[in-house]
């Protein structure tokens, strides 16, 4: 059965990390009316931005005659080899000599990020500030770690701040759309992104942020425009395929969501929402089902603490006559949180069709009581009849 189209939109967690000395930040949940209701979209796009001092900060260059390394140079070969206990001790005695070190403070703040002592990080990127206020790639930093902590509201000033520095910042442009997303001020966030998109015509988030808002809008035929632009600047970003896959499907063309969601998982094997997706489709048509229990068992794997992908695995398990599978996979979603009314229902289905009346009748009572205008609401209630006049 046809699973309903989300109804909210959620920006999730920012992460933040270091790719050839920029700064980036990977959107992990971002979901939009765009897919059935158990259809996942942690986004796994990377924002690149340039370096931060307009070099490569994870380079360090070789000594010349055989000249010793300095400790900044010690610290950040450390780095790169993973050694980031031998990095600190090099960075923090580099400080030492040179307190101003911008370029040092931005690593170890790096560092206590990776090591999730986000107190210490935010004491890093504030001293970076210090020492160059103005610094458009250093306020932008750390905009996306206070967007990481939902402290919006300091997000937003420090964005404004840094577009104030530099107006034809693509990226700063984008990132303030998504706060406008996160808090569903679609008109305020389209500002954004046009702006982005007007400042630099091949910058491709700025397109799949437009295409955000036009889909939240219901103008699909412009999503889909905005999100064709968006491959064609990018043809190797996965998310912008499972965003194109998405609003095909609203468009009622299966097919081409389904060539998208290939596509997506093509250039990223990882990409949870386009094999949670493909997965659910090859379960509602009964075909495909070897393909689509890998598909399923890996977004499980990738995703363990999310109901919603094993509602996708119990329902691949039941395409394929799996009941006792099923019905196990699907009890292992009930007990995870957010509380899911299409999964109940769903484990009420899988229990009536295992001879399992009894508890069958609790689960469809289970997803009345927590959604009882939930999709398939009338259907559950018609199941429960039944069961409860046999």
């Amino acid at each position: 059965m046809h699973k309903s189209w989300l109804s909210s939109i959620f920006i999730g967690v920012f992460v933040i990390m270091w790719i050839s000395g920029a700064w980036a930040t990977s959107q992990q949940s971002l979901e939009f009316p765009m897919g059935p209701d158990n259809m996942l979209d942690p986004n796994q796009e990377i924002l690149g931005l340039p370096p931060l001092l307009g070099e490569d900060t994870t380079k360090t260059s070789a000594p010349k005659n055989n000249q010793k390394l300095t400790l900044e140079e010690v610290g950040f070969s450390a780095m790169q080899q993973g050694d980031l206990l031998a990095a600190e001790q090099a960075f923090k005695q580099s400080l030492k000599e040179r307190p101003d070190n911008v370029r040092v403070i931005l690593a170890l703040g790096q560092m206590a990020l990776q090591n999730q002592q986000l107190p210490q990080a935010e004491q890093y990127l504030q001293r970076a500030l210090e020492i160059k206020p103005h610094n458009e790639a250093i306020l932008q930093t750390f905009g996306r770690f206070l967007t990481s902590q939902n402290r919006l509201d300091e997000a937003v000033s420090t964005f404004e701040k840094a577009i104030r520095h530099n107006p034809l910042n693509a990226a700063l442009q984008a990132d303030l759309g998504q706060i406008h997303l996160h808090r569903k001020q679609v008109g305020k966030a389209q500002q954004a992104f046009e702006a982005s998109i007007k400042t630099d015509q091949t910058f491709a988030p700025g397109f799949l942020g437009l295409g955000d808002t036009f889909a939240l809008e219901g103008h699909y035929k412009k999503a889909t425009k905005a999100y064709k632009q968006a491959t064609t600047l990018s043809p190797k970003l996965a998310i912008t395929y499972v965003k194109l896959g998405q609003v095909h499907e609203l468009q009622h063309d299966r097919k081409q969501a389904q060539q998208a969601y290939r596509k997506a998982i093509e250039l990223d094997p990882n990409q949870i929402s386009a094999l949670n997706n493909l997965a659910w489709f090859a379960a509602e048509e009964k075909r495909n089902l070897d393909n689509a229990l890998l598909w399923a068992k890996k977004a499980a794997m990738l995703l363990p603490k999310d109901p919603h992908s094993y509602d996708t695995l119990g329902w691949v398990y039941r395409s394929r006559g799996e009941l006792d599978k099923a019905t196990a996979t699907l009890q292992k979603g009930t007990t995870l949180p957010p509380d899911n009314p299409p999964l109940w229902y769903h484990l009420g289905i899988v229990l009536t069709e295992n001879g399992n009346q009894p508890e069958a009748a609790k689960a469809f009572k289970k997803a009345l009581t927590l959604n009882p205008q939930f999709p398939h609401a009338p259907d559950a209630i018609a199941r429960l009849r039944l069961l409860e006049n046999q």
